[in-house]
């Protein structure tokens, strides 16, 4: 998949125009920049593999999702086999896709029932860190507690 997109990419030519004298031609060799008018489609189009990706449930384990335009949410167990299983997904769709996970920005949080030394050798398993505080997600809220009308509230406004 990746290998037809960058076909396409790579047909076109680009030249500047300096000075009202147009450069010489080249092409792109690394694939749409941010805010390419073709990004909205590809975007569509990995998040709909990804999706197949991790609902594949492996060894009854399936992974579920939310993307937005600026990061994803993956949800799964707490357990040794379900980082695995994320793990893998994500390794898979990196292979397939030629995008790369910025684990660098990547963050882990766990619900309360899960104990320090599990949290820890899944933190390491999949290589991000553990955040303790995960308020918002880009303006949204990740966690609802018994307050859930004042949560859609400020939702309802910030759309």
């Amino acid at each position: 998949m990746n290998g037809f997109i960058m076909r396409c990419v790579k047909s076109f030519a680009y030249s500047v125009v300096i000075n009202g004298a147009q450069g010489v031609e080249f092409k792109p060799t690394r694939g749409l920049r941010q805010g390419h008018p073709l990004s909205p489609y590809l975007f569509i189009i990995y998040v709909e593999g990804f999706s197949k990706l991790a609902k594949v449930e492996r060894n009854g384990l399936s992974v579920t999702q939310l993307f937005f335009a600026y990061g994803s949410i993956l949800f799964g167990e707490a357990t040794n086999e379900g980082s695995m299983v994320i793990k893998s997904v994500v390794n898979e769709y990196e292979k397939i896709s030629g995008q790369l996970i910025n684990f660098d920005k990547s963050l882990i949080y766990f619900s309360s029932n899960v104990c320090n030394n599990v949290r820890c050798r899944i933190s390491n398993i999949l290589g991000v860190r553990i955040s303790n505080n995960p308020e918002k997600y880009p303006g949204l809220p990740t966690m609802v507690g018994r307050q859930k009308k004042n949560t859609v509230v400020n939702i309802k406004e910030i759309l």
